[in-house]
């Protein structure tokens, strides 16, 4: 009998989790677990520098909130202040992008100048 790893057990305990916010006066969720498609999706956005290219930055979001979520938050009149600190959050919490106030690892002594 083969042994399998049981990939849909792990995912199951990570979809349960969710992303609660509230913006324009509203409270959202979202999926905890960053979608598949999303980050494929990403790949059609990305411009040749490596950067999303600003004129897909509604389609990311939309990818990222989900379309109703999205139209949501347009009908409400979200700030674009908003939107940009509520996507940099989500990116922190997808683990995207390090979060910029997570406190500074400290480097042992010695270590500093040591080759990794």
């Amino acid at each position: 009998m083969s042994e399998y790893k049981d990939f849909d057990k792990a995912y199951e305990e990570l979809t349960q989790k969710t992303l609660d916010f509230k913006v324009a006066g509203k409270k959202y969720s979202i999926p905890g677990q960053l979608p598949a498609s999303v980050v494929l999706g990403q790949l059609s956005i990305i411009n040749e520098q490596g950067l999303v290219d600003p004129k897909q930055i509604g389609k990311f979001l939309e990818q990222l909130l989900g379309e109703q979520v999205l139209k949501d938050m347009m009908d409400n009149k979200v700030s674009w202040k908003q939107l940009e600190e509520l996507l940099n959050w989500l990116l922190v919490q997808y683990a995207v992008i390090p979060d910029p106030d997570a406190p500074a690892e400290e480097v042992a002594e010695g270590e500093e100048d040591s080759p990794k």
